[in-house]
Formats: structure tokens, C-alpha cells, sequence
């Protein structure tokens, strides 16, 4: 595996991490601020994707995610 693999791993690692803990404050130091979710025929920026990822708790208290990552390019995530 090269270093790029390895620091995409890493990065989707951390993030899966600062999820769980619940931190919103560092979720939204991986995203850019000009960024566009597309979802259920939506479209939504940053100020309204942080809306809803702080809301996310509230409706999933005992949620949290893992990833397993096959390759720098596949991530599978898991909600539970």
C-alpha cells in the first residue's frame, strides 16, 4: 500500500472517529465551505448539512459508524 492510500485511510478513520464522538466543531473541518450534499433530490450547503448533522444525535442517540476501507477509492460504512 502507498502513502496516498494509507493517508486516505487515515483521513476516513479520523472522521468516522470525530463523528462518534460527536463533534461538530471538527466534522466541519473536513468539509469545504462552498460544498453541495446531494440527497433525496436535494441539495444542501454547509450551513444546512451542519444543521442536520447536529440535529443527527438527537434522533439517533445510540448511533455510531464504522468504515472499512478496501481501497482508497471503496469505503463502506455501517450505522448502528
Amino acid at each position: 500500500m502507498n502513502s496516498r492510500e494509507e493517508e486516505s485511510k487515515d483521513l476516513i478513520r479520523r472522521y468516522v472517529e470525530t463523528w462518534n464522538q460527536g463533534d461538530i466543531e471538527g466534522l466541519t473541518r473536513f468539509w469545504a465551505r462552498d460544498m453541495i450534499h446531494h440527497t433525496r433530490g436535494k441539495k444542501q450547503g454547509f450551513d444546512e448539512v451542519k444543521q442536520i448533522v447536529t440535529s443527527s444525535p438527537l434522533r439517533f442517540p445510540t448511533s455510531s459508524s464504522t468504515s472499512t476501507t478496501s481501497s482508497p477509492r471503496v469505503t463502506a460504512w455501517r450505522r448502528g
